[in-house]
């Protein structure tokens, strides 16, 4: 296990020397499976602007610049239970670096029994809140994107409604 590892992190190296050049990028992430009680691919989706406003895409072990680290403060304090890594990704997103995915696995993630989808909407919101009002100005240039997703998730709810219906009325 020790030497695929290892083998793992030469090729990042490899992988991310070519983009280190690069001075607008900001953040470097891969591909990632889990590993524990949870076992398989992790399928984060590709980095997407202005998507990552409302799902963060970007583990905590992305790569990421030390320079970048200390002109932004590092983990915002007021996130004190959770997504500081998310809150400071946005950070850097701000300012105006670019982000790479590495299409390949080079990360792996013990998973345990608690899953995030089994939270609760009183869970998150507080956190949402909390991340627009650490970046005000990047969710108000960017407010089409809740609108989107809003009347998305109204449409599905819509056509989940109808099937119910229709299902419940050939039942009978």
């Amino acid at each position: 296990f020790r030497r695929y590892n290892s083998v793992r992190i030469i090729l990042f190296k490899k992988q991310f020397s070519a983009y280190e050049k690069k001075p607008s990028l900001g953040i470097v992430y891969c591909e990632a499976e889990f590993f524990g009680s949870m076992k398989g691919r992790w399928n984060l989706p590709k980095y997407s602007f202005p998507e990552i406003l409302l799902d963060n895409c970007i583990f905590v072990s992305a790569v990421f610049r030390k320079s970048d680290w200390k002109e932004v403060g590092g983990f915002n304090g007021n996130m004190k239970n959770e997504w500081e890594d998310y809150d400071f990704w946005l950070s850097l997103i701000e300012k105006g670096r670019d982000v790479y995915k590495i299409p390949r696995v080079m990360f792996y993630y013990r998973r345990g029994h608690v899953s995030r989808s089994s939270r609760s909407i009183e869970t998150y919101l507080p956190l949402y809140l909390q991340l627009f009002k650490n970046h005000k100005r990047l969710y108000t240039e960017n407010i089409e994107v809740l609108f989107k997703r809003h009347l998305k998730a109204r449409e599905l709810e819509e056509q989940f409604s109808i099937l119910t219906k229709t299902q419940s009325f050939t039942e009978s």
